[in-house]
């Protein structure tokens, strides 16, 4: 595999249809999403917004717009929904991108499951703010949350519309209903 430099990437995210990943002199494009796909994001996005200003929570939401930076291991990536808290950690230089996340949220298909699970989950835990990733089936009714507890994960699974998905990261919660509003599986 031919590796770029980091101001190629920008120059090839800047002009490219999809958005494109970089990790380490690599450069990975996203799959496009389904209509599921996007109506589930959509809804992430909201009750997490909504979940935030319910508590008076000073922490922001974000879509999936907005790049991470996980400088130990020389990566940019866009999740489908994060949220960071203050002060907020961003970077401008080289990339506009936030590098310290309390919680992501991914929301699986059949082609990036893999990579959600694995090699993604991989970089993610490199951030030492990251609390909790939070994995959206978009074929069935069900949501996984790995919670860190010391250097160690731990699995949460929420599954069926009438679950409400706990979210310690931000003292609060999703309705599964919510986060499936609009979706027929």
């Amino acid at each position: 595999m031919t590796t770029v430099s980091f101001p190629d990437y920008l120059a090839l995210d800047e002009q490219a249809p999809e958005r494109l990943e970089f990790y380490n002199g690599e450069v990975y494009a996203l799959a496009g999403g389904s209509l599921h796909h996007g109506i589930i994001c959509g809804n992430v996005f909201a009750e997490l917004r909504s979940a935030l200003t319910k508590g008076a929570n000073p922490c922001q939401a974000f879509n999936s717009e907005v790049r991470i930076h996980i400088q130990a291991v020389n990566a940019y990536v866009y999740p489908d929904a994060s949220i960071a808290c203050p002060p907020l950690n961003t970077v401008s230089e080289p990339a506009e991108a936030i590098a310290n996340p309390i919680l992501i949220a991914e929301v699986l298909s059949p082609s990036t499951e893999s990579y959600d699970r694995g090699g993604k989950f991989h970089r993610y835990r490199q951030l030492d703010s990251l609390q909790e990733y939070v994995l959206i089936d978009s074929q069935s009714y069900t949501v996984e949350v790995y919670r860190r507890k010391g250097d160690l994960w731990q699995i949460v699974v929420f599954s069926g519309l009438e679950q409400e998905v706990a979210l310690g990261a931000i003292n609060g919660s999703l309705s599964m209903e919510a986060i499936y509003s609009g979706v027929e599986l």
